[in-house]
């Protein structure tokens, strides 16, 4: 009889500790999935050193999930752009988020280069105006083509003294 009594004690023991772990794992599974408002950050990394790219994926309150492509480029990597050009128009030249390279005019030729111009070495980009250029541009390879668009469009600010 007593044997009887310590297996039915021990079955409610099995069963109690069943229904709290399995409490607990719903705990977790909620907790984790996060809440509908939340969102999810995937880093992409590629082959050169410091080259990133951030895709965040916002989880609205349908379950359709967008993808938004955040780019940090080299010579600004705390910046965030949206899009894929970027337009310095003190110095007339563009910087390419998807290729990652700078786009100028060299003498009568556009030039196409991973490296700064040489104009623009000692400049800091990050203090420098910079016009973001709409995503009609995103798809365009030759953005040069838009040059004088974009010098009478994006005027240089001028500095302001006291």
């Amino acid at each position: 009889m007593i044997l009887v009594l310590l297996a039915a004690e021990q079955k409610q023991i099995a069963m109690k500790t069943t229904i709290r772990l399995s409490i607990m794992a719903l705990i977790a599974v909620a907790m984790t999935t996060g809440s509908v408002e939340g969102q999810n950050v995937e880093r992409e990394r590629h082959h050169r050193d410091h080259d990133e790219k951030v895709v965040v994926v916002k989880r609205e309150r349908y379950p359709h999930h967008r993808r938004v492509i955040v780019y940090h480029p080299v010579w600004g990597p705390r910046l965030t752009y949206h899009h894929r050009w970027v337009y310095f128009p003190r110095y007339n030249f563009y910087w390419d988020n998807v290729r990652r390279v700078y786009v100028y005019r060299n003498n009568n030729v556009w030039v196409v280069n991973a490296a700064i111009p040489i104009f623009a070495v000692r400049v800091n980009l990050n203090a420098e105006q910079k016009v973001e250029l709409p995503d009609r541009d995103d798809s365009v390879d030759n953005i040069q083509n838009q040059n004088s668009e974009h010098v009478s469009l994006y005027k240089v600010e001028q500095e302001r003294r006291h």
